[in-house]
C-alpha cells in the first residue's frame, strides 16, 4: 500500500510537471505554428513588406543620394570646437599682451630695442664683410718666379703653334681636334 501511493505521488508529480512545462511552451506559440490561418497571415505580412519596400525603392531610383559635409554633426562639433580653441588662444595673447610687465624681457618696448640692436649688429658685420672680402695678404714675386712664370709661357705658346702647323694641312677626327688632345693632356 505505501509502494502504491509512493507510485500514485510520483505519477501526479510527474503529470504537475507536464502540464506546467507544457503551458510555458505553449506561452511561447510552439503549438501556433501549423495553423493555417497563421501562415497565411505570415505570407501576407511578407508580401506587404515587399510592396512596401518595392514603392519606395521606385520613389528614391531616380535620385542621386544629397550628402551635405556641412550639415553632418561631426562638421559641426569640429567647428566649435575649433572657434572654442581660437578663442581661448586669442584671450590668453591678449592677457599676454596686457598684463603689467614684471620683467624687462617681457615688455613690448624692450622686444622693439633689442630686434632693433640685433639688426643694426648684423648689418655692421655685414659691411665690414663685404669691405674686407676682396683683401688678400700676397706675398710679391721675386725676379726669379717671374723669369720662369714667362718662360713657361712663350714654351707653352711655341708648342702650340708647332702642333697648329703640323695639324693644319690633315683632315682631323673628332678625337684628333686641338679640343679633345689639350682634354686628354689634362
Amino acid at each position: 500500500p505505501d509502494i502504491k501511493k509512493a507510485t500514485q505521488a510520483a505519477k501526479q508529480a510527474s503529470e504537475v510537471e507536464y502540464r506546467a512545462k507544457h503551458r510555458k511552451e505553449g506561452s511561447h506559440g510552439l503549438s501556433m505554428l501549423g495553423r493555417p490561418d497563421i501562415e497565411m497571415a505570415k505570407k501576407a505580412a511578407r508580401l506587404s513588406s515587399q510592396v512596401k519596400y518595392r514603392e519606395n525603392f521606385n520613389k528614391e531610383k531616380g535620385k542621386t543620394p544629397k550628402f551635405n559635409p556641412k550639415d553632418s554633426q561631426l562638421y559641426k562639433v569640429m567647428k566649435d570646437a575649433n572657434n572654442l580653441a581660437s578663442e581661448v588662444k586669442y584671450k590668453a595673447d591678449l592677457k599676454k599682451l596686457h598684463k603689467p610687465v614684471t620683467d624687462m624681457k617681457e615688455s613690448l618696448i624692450m622686444n622693439h630695442v633689442l630686434n632693433t640692436s640685433h639688426l643694426a649688429s648684423s648689418y655692421q658685420y655685414k659691411k665690414n664683410y663685404e669691405k674686407s672680402k676682396g683683401h688678400y695678404h700676397t706675398i710679391p714675386d721675386n725676379l726669379e718666379q717671374l723669369h720662369l712664370k714667362e718662360a713657361t709661357e712663350l714654351q707653352s705658346i711655341v708648342k702650340y703653334k708647332e702642333k697648329y702647323e703640323k695639324e693644319r694641312g690633315k683632315p682631323m677626327l673628332d678625337f684628333e681636334t686641338p679640343t679633345y688632345i689639350t682634354a686628354k693632356e689634362s
